[in-house]
């Protein structure tokens, strides 16, 4: 069974290195997965139990006790209660099956598309918008521009990253629940890592849809240097007109 404390001592119910954790899952198991939690009446419940000599303290032998009295238990339930025990113990099989990797992966990269898409879309819409509208009167430069557009898409991630991740929860892309000894384990942080990675990556590439809605800029520049040239010749046409009524030169 596992330790009670360090050294020859005990550890009683408040002391930070009682492991009630651990043994809160083993008797999770061992009452055959009825509860999810032991409240902490139980808990104290079970401590004086197991507290053998009424001392208060929990020793590294009465702790063994404890664990032997529940592994019995186990046992008796049959073979699959105890390899959940085991599994609560921090034992046994830690293989993680390749569906449940998937829906690691997946449960990261569906709302890392969402925060891609609503943060580049946003921030491309109210960038060309500041530049078009506000950016002349405040003389503002396309980066300056898009620097406020950015700080108003981040403004907006902050209120709705909450609400993208409770979507895909209710869409059914939920992280699936991992012993401490699988989640140890490289696979699930590579998914999880490569989920966010790969769902921002889609999410901002579909976020510049709005880009297909804005004339080009080269080509409204263009438009505007021809208007401007027509506009000064017919200056320059009127100006030779009246001039030559009045029999003088154009300067």
């Amino acid at each position: 069974g596992g330790g009670g404390g360090g050294g020859g001592g005990g550890v009683s119910p408040g002391d930070a290195a009682c492991p009630t954790d651990r043994l809160e899952g083993l008797v999770f198991a061992a009452r055959g997965g009825k509860t999810k939690r032991m409240t902490t009446e139980e808990v104290n419940a079970l401590w004086k139990q197991a507290d053998i000599d009424k001392s208060g303290v929990l020793s590294r032998s009465e702790f063994n006790i404890l664990l032997g009295r529940v592994f019995d238990r186990a046992q008796r339930r049959g073979p699959g209660l105890e390899a959940a025990m085991m599994r609560a113990a921090g034992k046994g099989d830690v293989v993680i099956d390749n569906k449940v990797l998937f829906a690691i992966f997946t449960a990261q990269c569906i709302p890392f598309i969402g925060f891609g898409f609503m943060d580049n879309a946003l921030m491309i819409t109210a960038g060309e918008y500041i530049e078009l509208k506000v950016g002349a009167t405040f003389a503002l430069s396309t980066m300056a521009a898009a620097g406020l557009g950015n700080l108003l898409s981040d403004i907006a991630g902050v209120g709705f990253s909450s609400k993208i991740e409770l979507m895909a929860e209710r869409w059914g892309f939920k992280n699936p629940e991992l012993t401490a000894a699988q989640a140890a384990k490289s696979g699930p942080r590579l998914m999880r890592m490569l989920g966010a990675v790969i769902g921002i990556s889609i999410g901002c590439l579909l976020g510049m849809f709005p880009l297909l809605f804005f004339e080009d800029d080269d080509e409204e520049k263009e438009k505007d240097y021809i208007k401007k040239i027509k506009a000064l010749e017919a200056r320059l046409e009127e100006r030779e007109k009246i001039a030559a009524v009045d029999g003088g030169s154009v300067d």
